[in-house]
């Protein structure tokens, strides 16, 4: 009997979008439907660096590797922000079945609270 190796599915997504307000042009979040993602870019341990319009393939991505019995793990900064495009964008993905990892928070409290949130930009040029 042969076992086959499980290699879990690391994606590392920064995701451009717009920020325009909602009804009363307040509040720039990813639930306004006139706010869109410009561009996904994504790197994962299984495939090389992506670029595209869209969430689709990288979502794509993620659920056939959750088909395939893989475990899914989503790092992004500020994940709560991108999650929402992608959970807004395709609800069919079984985002139940994803962990995610936030580099935002993470760096907030390695900080000590002692700074404010850090950008992505900021984080990696700390951290090299």
């Amino acid at each position: 009997m042969q076992h086959k190796t499980m290699t879990k599915l690391v994606v590392k997504v920064d995701l451009e979008t717009t920020a325009n307000g909602g009804p009363d042009g307040t509040s720039p979040e990813a639930h306004w439907r006139n706010n869109r993602v410009l561009l996904c870019g994504w790197v994962s341990n299984l495939n090389g660096i992506r670029i595209n319009l869209s969430v689709n393939s990288l979502c794509d991505e993620i659920q056939n590797n959750i088909d395939l019995g893989r475990e899914v793990l989503l790092v992004a900064h500020h994940a709560k922000f991108d999650l929402k495009y992608l959970m807004r964008d395709r609800p069919d993905v079984e985002w139940e079945r994803v962990e995610i990892w936030d580099t935002m928070t993470w760096e907030y409290r390695n900080s000590g609270h002692f700074t404010k949130f850090s950008s992505l930009e900021d984080t990696a040029k700390k951290h090299g």
